[in-house]
C-alpha cells in the first residue's frame, strides 16, 4: 500500500480542538483499519510526518519524507493500493490513470466515539484514541493554497 501526505494536511487553519484530535488519530484510525485486516502487509509512506506509535507486527511500515519523482512515480505504479484523504490529490489522479486501485478517506457524518466506547461498541484500538467526535471531513486544497 502506498500512502503519501503533504504538510499542509497537518495545518488546523480553523483552529478547531476537534479537527486537532481528528488530525492526531487520523495515522492511529488508518493503522487501526490496516490491523484488523490480519495478514501481513506493506505501507510505504511518504510524507512530512512518520506515524509516531507502535506499529502492528503484521505490517511492515516503510517511512520515507521525500522521493525523488522518478522514484515517487515508480513506487506509486507498483503499489497493489493507494490510499489518501486528499480528494483533489494529483498523486490519486496519477494512481487512477495508471491503473492502480485507490482509496479516498472521506467522512459525511458526525462519529460519537465517546458514546462507541462507552456502550462497547468500538474496537480498542479506537477506544485508545485521543478522540472523543469525528466531524464530517474532506481533505482537499483549495485554489490559490500553497502547500
Amino acid at each position: 500500500m502506498f500512502l503519501t501526505n503533504s504538510r499542509w494536511e497537518y495545518v488546523n487553519v480553523v483552529r478547531s480542538p476537534g479537527m486537532a484530535q481528528l488530525m492526531r488519530a487520523m495515522p492511529r484510525i488508518v493503522h487501526g483499519h490496516l490491523a484488523a485486516l490480519d495478514r501481513p502487509l506493506r505501507v510505504v509512506h511518504v510524507g512530512p510526518a512518520r506515524w509516531d506509535f507502535p506499529v502492528d507486527d503484521r505490517i511492515d511500515y516503510q517511512y520515507v519524507p521525500k522521493l525523488a519523482p522518478a522514484d515517487f512515480h515508480a513506487q506509486l505504479t507498483a503499489a497493489d493500493l493507494f490510499l489518501t484523504g486528499n480528494a483533489v490529490s494529483v498523486t490519486l489522479t496519477q494512481a487512477v490513470l495508471a491503473g492502480v486501485p485507490s482509496l479516498l478517506l472521506d467522512n459525511h457524518k458526525i462519529l460519537d466515539v465517546a458514546r462507541l466506547v462507552a456502550s462497547g461498541s468500538a474496537p480498542a484500538w479506537l477506544a485508545d484514541l485521543d478522540l472523543t467526535i469525528a466531524y464530517p471531513y474532506r481533505c482537499s486544497r483549495g485554489a490559490g493554497t500553497r502547500s
